[in-house]
């Protein structure tokens, strides 16, 4: 089931976050980043998994919706608290704060006694390999637009907090 998965991911991204504060330097920053990259997209993976299995198919529009909007929060919360914390606390005990996110999250789900959610396995249903997704015209179009709507997404996080350091502006103004 994706509790281990699920599990491991909160784990990378705990771990991601530790590090830099254990170990304060530069060359921490690329394997810390690693993990919290690969952390984030087995999150992602995981909890898209488990939304999909979650309740009738007919409440998965919104079941998606709201996980998509959990994202969106995130992804808007997380530059404002993390440019506050660096203001406020300093980079090394940010880093120490934003790990709680995920503990959190750890600690919820080895909480939970029931099991999660997991997609059902049809009988008589083939399986088939990701290379036959791509065979669909529609969907290899919307692969496409997504990989390079989420290339601009990832190039904009990474970039934008570089070029307002070196124009000057403070660590909660690049949050904002």
């Amino acid at each position: 089931g994706p509790r281990g998965p699920l599990s491991a991911a909160y784990g990378a991204l705990v771990a991601g976050g530790l590090l830099p504060f254990a170990f304060p330097h530069v060359a921490t920053l690329y394997f810390s980043s690693t993990l919290l990259g690969v952390g984030f997209m087995l999150v992602h993976i995981g909890m898209n998994s488990v939304i999909g299995a979650h309740g009738r198919p007919a409440d998965r529009p919104m079941n998606f919706a709201w996980l998509a909007l959990a994202f969106s929060i995130s992804g808007s919360l997380g530059p404002l608290i993390a440019g506050f914390a660096i203001e406020g606390l300093g980079h090394r005990t940010a880093f120490l704060l934003l790990s709680g996110f995920p503990l959190a999250a750890l600690a919820l789900l080895w909480l939970r006694r029931k099991p999660l959610p997991r997609p059902e396995r049809h009988a008589g249903s083939a399986a088939h390999g990701l290379l036959d997704l791509f065979r669909v015209p529609a969907l290899r179009r919307a692969f496409l637009v997504s990989g390079v709507l989420a290339t601009g997404w990832d190039l904009y996080s990474f970039l934008t907090p570089l070029y307002g350091a070196e124009i000057g502006l403070a660590a909660g103004t690049i949050g904002i």
